[in-house]
């Protein structure tokens, strides 16, 4: 069989792969051994198969590789997708394999890389259907080192797609500028970070692409990135093809709105959208957020929820639900822009209660028991709404 260079073994009874069962095979370039039973593979199993360039060994019962595939310095494309691996061990491969799949197995960790000057050359990685919850690794390791990876660098195409991922960092994807692709969706991300946007879509303008839906994504201030997505049109990027670069499925994504919980498709939202909530809120360059009293310092206070944008210019207050008690206004943080009231209870308000808010220009006050306005309570405020209060415009606060 020394001339033999593509064996299909596929489809049969196997449970094992020994050592040199392929003996007598230099010439082999491919082997398919996919719908087997195979569990075992020997160390020593490929080791006269030199030039052996892929394998196929998807449709088996592999819950380990061990070092059965390190040797094999030619191996080019390797499928092991609907096996029973359960996490993705760098070192059981060998460096030169350009095209790994692992689909539909039950993997739950991925490993820690440590690249050398000689390093990995894959280009396309395949592990959808798994079960990877987060790339869980302290991130002081990649600070510092710039050698631990979670992915090769040389990754040109990477598929996560239907797996438990709730959480993605930038440095899960440090030194990865070859990167063209990445799919995300059917995971549980809430956020996305804007470096993974940057390296694949914006870097690669007229190929690079991201697929995001399917996602419970949260429309916060570290997302406001996906507006740039949302708007990239093809006719701004010369020579893009229908297929091209961009977040292909951005139609069909959706995310919550943190201020009001609504869900809208990414396409419906506007910068305004974009807020993340604090419950302390110091803003930069404030020169005393270390003193109890001080202007520049946002405290939430009870029974409220605060929000901010991104670049601290808005800030949103929202407080409902303790009619029992009396509202204190003082306790609103001074820098709010808009205030938004239900459902409290202060009967009286006062001139004061809103001096020197100055970046205030929205107020709605609504079913909270106001039975009297003093006069100029409101003289700085653009927009104004105050309903289902118990108001006699025709009595005049003294």
């Amino acid at each position: 069989m020394s001339h033999l260079t593509h064996l299909n073994l596929s489809q049969n009874l196997l449970t094992s792969i020994d050592n040199y069962v392929f003996d007598g095979c230099e010439s082999l370039l491919e082997i398919n051994l996919s719908s087997n039973r195979i569990q075992n593979i020997s160390p020593d199993a490929f080791n006269k198969c030199p030039k052996l360039r892929k394998i196929d060994l998807s449709k088996n019962l592999l819950f380990q590789l061990g070092t059965a595939l390190t040797g094999l310095k030619s191996l080019r494309i390797l499928n092991l997708s609907e096996n029973a691996l359960e996490e993705l061990d760098w070192s059981n491969f060998p460096n030169d394999v350009l095209e790994l799949s692992v689909n539909y197995n039950k993997i739950k960790k991925v490993g820690i890389l440590i690249e050398t000057e000689n390093g990995r050359k894959l280009k396309k990685l395949e592990l959808h259907s798994n079960r990877i919850t987060n790339f869980s690794v302290d991130e002081n390791y990649f600070k510092n080192s710039q050698n631990l990876k979670i992915f090769p660098s040389e990754l040109e195409e990477l598929d996560l797609s239907d797996n438990l991922l709730t959480l993605i960092t930038e440095n899960n994807f440090q030194g990865m500028s070859q990167l063209k692709m990445v799919d995300l969706r059917l995971n549980k991300l809430q956020t996305i970070p804007k470096e993974l946007f940057e390296i694949t879509v914006v870097a690669n303008s007229r190929y690079g692409q991201m697929f995001i839906s399917e996602n419970p994504l949260i429309c916060n201030c570290g997302m406001e990135w996906i507006l740039n997505a949302k708007d990239r049109k093809s006719d701004d990027i010369p020579n893009i093809s229908e297929n091209g670069g961009g977040v292909r499925d951005i139609n069909e994504a959706k995310c919550l709105l943190p201020l009001n919980g609504q869900i809208k498709f990414v396409t419906e939202t506007e910068a305004s959208d974009f807020l993340c909530p604090y419950n302390t809120l110091c803003e930069p360059n404030c020169p005393c957020c270390q003193l109890s009293s001080c202007d520049c310092k946002s405290i939430c206070p009870k029974a409220c929820d605060c929000f901010r944008d991104q670049t601290f210019t808005k800030n949103v207050v929202k407080c409902s639900g303790t009619e029992k008690e009396e509202f204190d206004l003082q306790k609103l943080p001074m820098q709010s822009s808009h205030i938004l009231l239900s459902n409290l209870n202060f009967p009286v308000l006062k001139k004061s209660d809103f001096f020197g808010m100055g970046r205030l220009v929205e107020l709605h006050i609504n079913s909270s028991n106001i039975q009297t306005i003093e006069p100029s309570a409101f003289d700085t405020i653009n927009n104004l709404k105050v309903r289902g209060n118990n108001l006699d415009l025709n009595s005049r606060s003294t």
